[in-house]
């Protein structure tokens, strides 16, 4: 009679270090993708409100704008201010108009956009 068994398998343990190896793999490439999607988030967070500040700061500079052309207007009306001044001043305030067209108008579009998932807030 022959009696063949083997009483341990080498492959056995080598299967077991790569199903543990594979396991840190794939947390560790979890983990990346979460921090990933987190500064992704945040980035076009800090874009929507650095967007909004410029809007912000293009209305008022419009509002200060118009009336500084107001003013001169009735300066020029005076005599004391020249057409160029006036015509200058009126450049502006159109390259104001057209910068205010350009971004969105409405940043709440944006803000939904940036919005964390629950599972990414902390």
């Amino acid at each position: 009679m022959d009696v063949n068994q083997t009483l341990f398998d080498p492959s056995v343990l080598v299967a077991l270090q790569a199903r543990k190896t594979l396991e840190d793999l794939a947390r560790k490439g979890v983990q990346y993708s979460e921090v990933e999607t987190k500064a992704a988030v945040y980035k076009a967070y800090f874009n929507v409100v650095a967007a909004d500040k410029a809007l912000v700061i293009l209305d008022s500079n419009q509002v200060r704008l118009r009336n500084i052309l107001a003013e001169t207007r009735e300066i020029y009306k005076e005599g004391l201010v020249e057409k160029l001044d006036v015509d200058r001043l009126v450049v502006q305030v159109n390259n104001l108009e057209s910068q205010q067209t350009r971004p969105p108008r409405d940043p709440r579009s944006g803000y939904r956009g940036a919005q964390i998932p629950d599972r990414y807030a902390y």
